[in-house]
C-alpha cells in the first residue's frame, strides 16, 4: 500500500486536484461519500495520491470508522514515531501491560466495540520497538496483550490474529516476542476461550526464543477448533520443535484445517510432522512446507502420506532438507510432468546445491494432484 500510494504520489502530483487546499478536499470527499457508492468513491479518491490521503483523512475517519466498513485492525510502529505517545502505559512489577489502568488501552476497548465487524487484529513487531522496560513506553508486543484482554473483557469473536517480525529491510526477524507480554493465564479464562473458538486464521512468523513463546502458540492454537488457516514461520528457531511436539500429541484441533504453511524451521521431528500433517488430511486444500529441515527420517514417506488428501488442489515445496549436506530435490521432473497434467499451473525452480544445479523447488494448483504426487515419488531423491 504504502508502495502504491508513493508512485501514484509521484504520477499524480502535478494534477491540480491534489493541489487544492484541505478544506476543499473535505467538501469533495463530502460530496463523494453522499453518492449510492460513497464509500467505493471516496477510497478512490484518497488512493489517487498520497497528498489526497492524507488531506481526506479526517472526512474518512468520520464517514467510515465507528461503522461496519472496518474489520480488520492493525498494531504497529510508523517509522520515527512513537508507539502510544501521548496516552500513560502503567506495568505490574513482571513489566507486563496493565490494561485495566493504562488509558490508552481502555480507549481502544471502546473503540473496537463501536465496530461490529472488526474481528480481524495484527501485531507487527517492528525492529527498535520491542522494549517494555521503560514503563511510560508502548512496545509491539504489547498490542498482543492488549488484544488478548479485551477479547477477554469484551466477548468479542475474534476471526483472525496474526503476528508479524518482519522489518522490511531483511527477510528475518530480528525481534522476539517480548515473553512478559504473554499472558498464559488469560488462556484458561472461560469468556476468552469462548471468544476464541470462533478464529479462523492464525499466523506466526517470529522468532520463539524463549521456548515459552512456543508453548503460547501451541496452546492458542489448541483453543481454535474452527481454524481453516494456519501459518508459522519459524526464523529458524529450534524451539519450533515446541510446537510441532504439542500439536502432535494433543487433541486433534487441526482437523477442520483447509491451508496450512510451515516455513524457516530447523531440528522437525519428522514424525511428528507426519502425524501433523495426518491431522489435517481430510480436509486440507493447500499445503506449503518452505525451507524445513528434518531432525530424522526423510522426506520421501512425507510425500508419499499426501496421497490421502483428498481435497488438495495446491502444493508449495521449497528447499527441503535433512541435513547441512542433503535436500528433496526432483531428477527429470520436467520429462516425467510432460503433457500428463491437464490444467492447473505449475512452477518449478532450481538451485545451486553443492555445485550442482537441482529441482528444489515445487508448485502446482490444480486438479490433477495425482499425477503430480506420481511424478514427484518417482523423481524424489534425498541426497
Amino acid at each position: 500500500m504504502e508502495y502504491s500510494l508513493y508512485r501514484a504520489s509521484r504520477e499524480n502530483e502535478i494534477n491540480l486536484l491534489c493541489k487544492l487546499p484541505e478544506e476543499l478536499v473535505e467538501n469533495v470527499a463530502a460530496f463523494l461519500g453522499a453518492g449510492d457508492t460513497g464509500i467505493e468513491d471516496l477510497c478512490a479518491l484518497r488512493l489517487t495520491c498520497a497528498h489526497l490521503y492524507e488531506k481526506s483523512l479526517h472526512y474518512f475517519g468520520r464517514a467510515v470508522l465507528h461503522t461496519d466498513h472496518v474489520h480488520h485492525l492493525l498494531i504497529r510502529g510508523v517509522l520515527n514515531s512513537r508507539m502510544g505517545l501521548g496516552f500513560q502505559w502503567t506495568r505490574h512489577n513482571s513489566g507486563q501491560l496493565d490494561v485495566e489502568q493504562s488509558p490508552g488501552a481502555r480507549w481502544l476497548r471502546d473503540i473496537l466495540l463501536s465496530f461490529p465487524n472488526c474481528r480481524s487484529f495484527t501485531v507487527h513487531l517492528d525492529y527498535g520497538w520491542n522494549d517494555s522496560s521503560e514503563h511510560s513506553r508502548l512496545g509491539p508486543s504489547d498490542g498482543i496483550t492488549i488484544i488478548m484482554d479485551i477479547v477477554a473483557e469484551t466477548g468479542i469473536p475474534v476471526r483472525s490474529f496474526s503476528v508479524y517480525a518482519h522489518p522490511s529491510s531483511s527477510g528475518f526477524a530480528f525481534n522476539n516476542v517480548d515473553p512478559r507480554c504473554l499472558q498464559f493465564d488469560i488462556l484458561k479464562d472461560p469468556a476468552f476461550i469462548n471468544s476464541w473458538a470462533q478464529v479462523e486464521k492464525l499466523k506466526f512468523h517470529h522468532n520463539f526464543v524463549p521456548g515459552n513463546i512456543g508453548e503460547w502458540v501451541a496452546s492458542v492454537i489448541t483453543l481454535a477448533p474452527r481454524l481453516k488457516t494456519l501459518e508459522i514461520g519459524f526464523d529458524y528457531t529450534p524451539d519450533a520443535q515446541v510446537i510441532t511436539t504439542r500439536l502432535s500429541s494433543g487433541p486433534v484441533v487441526l482437523s477442520e484445517l483447509r491451508e496450512l504453511a510451515l516455513t524457516e524451521a530447523s531440528e522437525i521431528e519428522w514424525d511428528e510432522l507426519l502425524t501433523l500433517l495426518r491431522f489435517t488430511c481430510r480436509t486440507l486444500r493447500c499445503l506449503t512446507l518452505q525451507r524445513l529441515q528434518l531432525k530424522r527420517g526423510t522426506w520421501i514417506p512425507l510425500l508419499a502420506q499426501l496421497y490421502q488428501f483428498p481435497l488438495l488442489e495446491d502444493l508449495t515445496l521449497f528447499w527441503l532438507s535433512t541435513s547441512q549436506k542433503r535436500v528433496l530435490h526432483f531428477v527429470s521432473l520436467p520429462k516425467s510432468l510432460r503433457g500428463t497434467l491437464q490444467g492447473g499451473k505449475l512452477k518449478l525452480d532450481h538451485k545451486q546445491f553443492r555445485g550442482i544445479w537441482r529441482t528444489v523447488y515445487v508448485a502446482y494448483r490444480g486438479h490433477d494432484m495425482q499425477v503430480l504426487l506420481n511424478a514427484l515419488l518417482q523423481s524424489a531423491r534425498d541426497d
